[in-house]
């Protein structure tokens, strides 16, 4: 019973999550300064080596670091996902 019941818990943690789309959003200074603009219906194409990116995954969030981002976006999206993760 015990077994059973724990993979219940699992299966509605995984129905739960799933209710909640991930959403990419794309750091980056390009401007001037340090914006995040979320990319709606992203696909794995939608990462820019040029930039960092930040996966909400609902229950994790991800900093993609992009092999061409600056030393500024890597900081300031650091700032960036602790602020998201504070709202």
């Amino acid at each position: 019973y015990a077994a059973d019941n724990r993979m219940d818990e699992h299966q509605s943690s995984l129905t739960s999550s799933n209710d909640h789309p991930a959403r990419l959003y794309e750091i980056s200074n390009a401007s001037g300064y340090t914006t995040a603009i979320e990319i709606t219906n992203f696909t794995q194409a939608d990462l820019d080596e040029d930039d960092v990116m930040l996966l909400d995954a609902w229950t994790s969030i991800f900093l993609w670091i992009g092999r061409n981002a600056n030393k500024t976006e890597m900081k300031d999206a650091e700032q960036i996902a602790y602020n998201y993760l504070r709202t």
